[in-house]
């Protein structure tokens, strides 16, 4: 008898009874679960970068949004250009650092020559189904086990 068990946020279990299958699908639930860990670390990273000697600052979000600019009041003593770009400067400080704070997250996932910027968009972890869209993991787990449940009958 086939028995599946998958829950959002707790532990995962495939018996089918065919040894194989349960090992391959315990691997599957182990990397899901990595991949959760990575969606909610990116979900809630943010890194601040400085510019103009620290009178401004930029905090930006995993996909380079904007989540704050904090300037310093004497920041307002620069002319308008000086105050551009030392927000531009803060603005890119911010997504350098993002960068590598997402390479630092994603990194142990990555598979030798795919670069973690790649895989990673402003939604989150993606899984590319068959048909070359974007699907939650979670979602491409289900129709993972659909599929072998289909094949069981």
């Amino acid at each position: 008898m086939l028995g599946a068990e998958v829950t959002q946020n707790g532990p995962m279990s495939f018996q089918t009874g065919n040894p194989e299958i349960d090992r391959h699908m315990s691997r599957v639930f182990e990397q899901l679960g990595q991949f959760q860990t990575v969606q909610q670390e990116l979900a809630e990273a943010k890194e601040t970068g400085t510019g103009a000697a620290g009178l401004v600052k930029v905090t930006v979000g995993p996909s380079a949004n904007l989540l704050d600019v904090a300037l310093d009041p004497r920041a307002m003593r620069l002319d308008s250009i000086s105050l551009t770009e030392a927000i531009m400067a803060a603005y890119q400080a911010a997504c350098d650092q993002m960068n590598h704070r997402v390479t630092e997250i994603m990194g142990p996932l990555m598979p030798p020559g795919v670069r973690a910027g790649d895989v990673v968009g402003g939604d989150g972890l993606k899984v590319v189904g068959e048909d070359g869209t974007s699907k939650d993991p979670m979602a491409a787990v289900r129709e993972a086990l659909d599929r072998v449940n289909r094949l069981q009958r």
